[in-house]
């Protein structure tokens, strides 16, 4: 069986919006958490849009970070879609929240 983390970005907006994530088995998942554990240090999460990118710690704690998913064996997986354009194409009658960027995307 295959297991996936993804996070998304724009799942809000009219326009583009993006998931991204990697996949693998349970073996992979097994030797990457305790990687990730120890290469976040005393970080409990990791949010992107919280780094300091001029800063050399950031730096350095994306390059312990970067190899860790493919050295265990994990796949990355993404997808984008300008949720207006996909909306034009199509005759959306109801509930317009079934359209959300995010759900297009994840599909």
């Amino acid at each position: 069986m295959l297991y996936g983390y993804f996070d998304e970005s724009g799942h809000e907006s009219p326009e583009w919006v993006s998931v991204a994530g990697f996949v693998g088995n349970k073996g992979h998942w097994e030797k990457f958490v305790p990687q990730w554990k120890a290469a976040l240090g005393q970080r409990p999460t990791l949010h992107i849009n919280a780094l300091r990118w001029k800063q050399d710690r950031t730096r350095r704690l994306l390059e312990r970070l970067g190899p860790i998913p493919h050295k265990c064996g994990l796949i990355g997986a993404r997808g984008v879609v300008r949720v207006a354009d996909f909306i034009d194409l199509t005759e959306a009658a109801g509930d317009d929240s079934l359209y959300t960027g995010y759900l297009l995307v994840s599909a």
